[in-house]
């Protein structure tokens, strides 16, 4: 979770999310990759297809200041 967080401004350190935020994209990812393992989905690599899941997600809501409010 924490290397997908972007950081945003280098001289202070702020990240795009804060830690509750990253929390909660965590756990809708956990929950997705769990739907997917039980649903027998082909994967290789079980961490990469969730970094991968962590990724879209946080894209997502980056740009989107309505979105990232419901988190």
């Amino acid at each position: 979770m924490k290397q997908c967080n972007q950081v945003v401004n280098y001289a202070t350190s702020e990240r795009a999310f804060t830690p509750q935020q990253e929390l909660n994209i965590g756990i809708r990812a956990f929950k997705e990759l769990v739907i997917k393992v039980k649903d027998n989905t082909k994967m290789q690599n079980k961490f990469g297809y969730f970094n991968g899941i962590v990724n879209n997600l946080m894209d997502e809501p980056y740009f989107d200041y309505e979105l990232l409010d419901t988190f």
